[in-house]
């Protein structure tokens, strides 16, 4: 429900008026048109999913679009969620590693400049494309 509410731009108000007169979906996702939840139901659900649902999703979605390998295609292959916020030093190496195996390269700021992060992206046949001072590709 939630992608199709993303999918067709509607807000958590206006989805369950809009299933009301979708048949079609409405059988695809099993409900009943006198049964539809209220969008407040709707909005606390879209809270309680678990990030391994967004991870399928987002693996779903981006095997639809061809993979130039690069982490900067445009294509999100991973998403990282923290209640803290943690240094990108600790959650960019984390994603990296996580796939790997899509990946050929990664685009990355100064703070993953350093020559432990680099040794372990090559380690894991990954490219470290990484800027250091200024805006220059690190050679």
């Amino acid at each position: 429900m939630h992608c199709f509410r993303l999918e067709e731009n509607y807000s958590y108000r206006e989805t369950p008026n809009r299933l009301e007169y979708m048949a079609e979906i409405r059988d695809a996702l099993d409900l009943y048109q006198d049964h539809l939840p209220d969008h407040t139901t709707i909005y606390k659900s879209f809270d309680r999913l678990e990030i391994w649902v967004w991870r399928a999703l987002l693996r779903i979605s981006a095997q639809q679009h061809p993979q130039s390998g690069r982490a900067a295609s445009l294509v999100v292959l991973d998403v990282h969620i923290s209640a803290r916020w943690k240094h990108d030093t600790k959650t960019g190496p984390q994603v990296v590693r996580r796939n790997a195996d899509n990946l050929l390269s990664v685009a990355a700021d100064k703070a993953l400049h350093n020559w432990i992060t680099k040794y372990e992206f090559y380690a894991l046949g990954v490219e470290p494309l990484i800027l250091q001072r200024g805006s220059r590709p690190l050679t």
